[in-house]
């Protein structure tokens, strides 16, 4: 498998041989995940326009895990790989959530989350982008991508009230007086 190519499979190591052998996240031995050869720059692993309704905040997450390099214990967590959570609206891109695995942790499934708040847009583009450029070594497993509703976005003029709310309070504590106890 040549770096920057994927698969969908139920073990890493039936891919390269060189790499942990892993079940999903699960470990449940018929179910797939996508298993990728780290590339040596930044490209997507995994992109999908969804559709989402204005006002709601979003939580977009994963199961991930390094699957180099169990059978070469020369590269086995040397170039870990790290990556980012990507949300796209049509005009701009918001960064969720940037990971880095840590050292020496190869096949060990860890979960990954960051929120967004979604004000406008009626689809979104999710992408989780590859950020190690290290070709050998950096190679991981994605399992259970999820995005969901988690809670409404305040409307500006809840906001506006909210904040007016906190002024009056503030207003008042400060005209308020202090008494002088004499003894």
């Amino acid at each position: 498998m040549n770096e920057g190519d994927y698969a969908v499979d139920t073990n890493a190591i039936t891919t390269h041989p060189a790499w942990t052998s892993l079940l999903d996240h699960t470990n449940d031995t018929s179910r797939l995940y996508l298993i990728a050869n780290g590339a040596g720059s930044t490209v997507p692993l995994w992109q999908q326009t969804v559709n989402v309704q204005p006002g709601f905040t979003y939580n977009f997450s994963a199961w991930v895990a390094d699957m180099c390099c169990g059978n070469v214990p020369s590269l086995n967590g040397l170039f870990p790989p790290s990556f980012r959570f990507n949300v796209t609206d049509g005009l701009n891109t918001t960064t969720v959530a940037n990971f880095g695995m840590p050292l020496n942790n190869a096949g060990v499934w860890q979960q990954f989350s960051g929120s967004y708040a979604n004000f406008s847009a009626t689809s979104l583009v999710l992408t989780i982008t590859n950020q190690n450029v290290v070709a050998g070594g950096n190679d991981l497993g994605v399992d259970d991508i999820s995005f969901n509703v988690t809670g409404s976005v305040p409307e500006p003029s809840a906001w506006a009230m909210m904040l007016a709310g906190f002024g009056l309070v503030g207003f008042g504590m400060r005209r308020r007086g202090t008494a002088i106890v004499a003894a």
